[in-house]
């Protein structure tokens, strides 16, 4: 948006700012945030930055490519057009780095999830590679996907990479990824103690009190979670009766499991304009 006109410096000094308005740089800069929305990222240096028209009194548009990761630093370049369209300024080698956390807000902006999903994952499942789509009903355009007789999705471009999808109300989950993969979201449900216990099994139900003793949530949260965990186990192909052992509880919410050369990440949080809560499910498996 258009920068608030404010002076920058004492009433004494000339007001002219040569390379135009600061406020507008430093806005460009924080958008890339968003890619990164779990972590605070601050700026360390820039290889060059390329000026053109006088975009920064005006709304203007940012894409961002992040070009190289090393741990918590990242490079990025940076296109910045404006309202019309037009290429006013490039950056190329914008260093970032992450210097601490981010309380995962409640509830979550929908457009912050895609990034948010692939960040978390790339740090709990190295090499699984996954990439997320997170979309609602009538948003999503084609998406190149091909059905299986079973049912099972797959890309049409490349039959090799693994798809998994997962449905809940409006909302669409897919997976993407060069191993098998599995996902599932569902609503949190309301049910007693012997609902889930009958639903779940007693191996499972066990694992629900365990996370929900340990996480410190509803019961109802723990049990939905783990019913989309056996969701997500079918659909990478992984037996219903793969019991997987609990390793680590986070304090952001995520919970991971494992069992042989399968692992699962769990997770329970909100949606901006959703009433429901969710429970997010996704299985690696990696080839034998």
């Amino acid at each position: 948006a258009s920068p608030a006109g404010q002076p920058w410096f004492a009433r004494y000094f000339p007001g002219e700012l040569l390379l135009g308005d600061a406020a507008s740089r430093d806005a460009a800069l924080h958008s890339v945030q968003a890619c990164i929305p779990h972590k605070t990222v601050l700026p360390t240096g820039v290889d060059s930055i390329a000026t053109g028209a006088d975009w920064t009194y005006g709304p203007a548009t940012v894409v961002a490519w992040e070009r190289e990761r090393n741990g918590d630093d990242f490079v990025y370049d940076l296109r910045i057009e404006d309202a019309h369209g037009r290429l006013c300024e490039r950056w190329e080698g914008l260093r970032l780095h992450a210097v601490a956390p981010i309380d995962a807000p409640s509830p979550w902006p929908a457009a912050l999830l895609v990034p948010y999903f692939e960040r978390r994952l790339a740090e709990l499942f190295p090499v699984a590679h996954m990439q997320i789509s997170f979309t609602r009903d009538g948003d999503e355009g084609g998406n190149g996907l091909l059905h299986r007789p079973d049912g099972k999705p797959e890309a049409a471009v490349n039959p090799r990479v693994h798809v998994s999808r997962s449905h809940a109300g409006t909302i669409i989950l897919e997976v993407r990824s060069q191993e098998p993969v599995g996902c599932d979201v569902e609503p949190f449900a309301g049910r007693n103690q012997a609902d889930w216990q009958g639903l779940l099994g007693p191996q499972s139900f066990s694992l629900a009190q365990t996370i929900a003793k340990e996480s410190k949530i509803p019961l109802d949260w723990a049990a939905t979670q783990v019913w989309a965990l056996k969701e997500a186990l079918r659909k990478n192909g992984t037996g219903l009766d793969e019991h997987l052992h609990l390793e680590k509880q986070f304090a952001d919410g995520w919970a991971v499991l494992s069992r042989g050369c399968v692992r699962a990440a769990l997770l329970h949080t909100f949606i901006h304009d959703s009433e429901a809560g969710f429970a997010f499910a996704f299985v690696s498996r990696r080839p034998q």
